[in-house]
């Protein structure tokens, strides 16, 4: 038995194939690579994403010249939003960074499509192995780059006629590779570090000494958001936890202290003043994380910022401020800035918030 086969039935589902490819779904670059014009950094965290909603990571970790690191992490899109951390580092003996920058922006991506595909058709013989997108720092200032890898010393990268109408086809900062620039802005700027950015994480932690159970709590950033799991400061905490009186007896048998809690900061800027100095000052060491631990025993409540310190070769030491703007916390058995101590109220019934 012959079967007829309509040859447009074979061509439909290809049509359909590169129909679907859009603009939303085009990997545009291979590899991804970060550097700096003005010497090291430290690139934590820098996404890029794309107008599919996809991206790619920009942060390499040190970096100190142009092009810096490269990396294929699966490609990435016509860009659509950059956002990250980086830090200029300091003298070499320096325990932390000079200066601090945050970006958060949106790309022109349909500029940036076309200066891609203007690219893309420039050259009259080049044809690239790879294409490359690169972020860039210069201080504050941020950039985008995106290239073909086409060096004039070893290649021809003669354009096509009338091939960049725009202009838009330039060499990178050294003077190497022709490029485009998919985006070129300026971050903010601080001599220290963003809370809650990898410099700074706050990661919010709650602990309970005594044998028990929080109830119910939140706490509220300053920005007025409810914090998660990092918090900038805790402008206002309330909570409600649960002292067990008798925890050796059966479970059936426990009875309770119940403990309710509502406080708002009053003093932030001396805080985060006490805070800097504390990361700046206190330890001979590198800062590398820190925490706001909120430790409940029985209904004495404290709030306490803890720095993580790291030395390559020892261990850290801590000096002591006449000042007292950092201290020996006996409830958490280490140096930290104390945010709050107080106590709740107690009853031996459960409070509206208390299970």
């Amino acid at each position: 038995m012959r079967i007829a086969i309509n040859k447009y039935l074979l061509v439909l589902p290809l049509f359909i194939i590169f129909w679907g490819c859009s603009d939303e779904q085009r990997l545009t670059a291979k590899l991804n690579s970060a550097g700096s014009l003005d010497g090291p950094y430290s690139l934590p965290t820098i996404r890029v994403t794309d107008v599919s909603g996809g991206g790619s990571g920009f942060g390499f970790g040190a970096v100190s010249s142009f092009p810096g690191a490269t990396a294929d992490l699966g490609g990435i899109g016509i860009p659509s939003h950059i956002e990250g951390y980086w830090a200029k580092k300091g003298a070499p003996e320096a325990k932390v960074h000079a200066r601090f920058f945050h970006i958060a922006s949106p790309v022109d991506s349909e500029l940036a499509r076309q200066k891609i595909e203007t690219l893309d058709a420039y050259y009259e013989n080049f044809k690239s192995p790879y294409s490359l997108m690169q972020f860039v720092v210069d201080g504050e200032r941020a950039m985008l780059l995106y290239s073909l890898g086409c060096y004039s010393k070893v290649a021809d990268c003669t354009p096509k006629i009338n091939a960049d109408p725009n202009g838009w086809v330039v060499k990178d900062p050294k003077g190497g590779a022709d490029v485009v620039v998919l985006f070129d802005g300026l971050g903010e700027a601080s001599a220290t570090a963003f809370p809650k950015s990898p410099f700074d994480t706050r990661r919010l932690d709650w602990e309970m000494v005594q044998h028990g159970e929080v109830s119910s709590y939140e706490v509220v950033d300053l920005d007025g958001s409810t914090a998660d799991d990092n918090v900038e400061l805790p402008a206002q905490v309330t909570a409600n936890w649960q002292e067990t009186i008798n925890p050796e007896d059966d479970w059936e048998d426990w009875k309770y202290n119940y403990y309710a809690l509502q406080h708002k900061i009053e003093n932030p800027a001396q805080l985060e003043s006490n805070i800097q100095a504390f990361r700046r000052e206190a330890y001979d060491g590198y800062p590398k994380g820190s925490r706001v631990r909120i430790i409940l025993n029985g209904p004495n409540i404290g709030i306490f910022y803890t720095e993580f310190c790291w030395l390559p070769d020892g261990v850290c030491t801590i000096s002591e401020d006449p000042e007292k703007r950092w201290e020996y916390i006996p409830e958490i058995e280490d140096y930290g800035v104390v945010l709050y101590r107080g106590k709740a109220q107690q009853s031996d019934t459960p409070f509206d918030g208390n299970k």
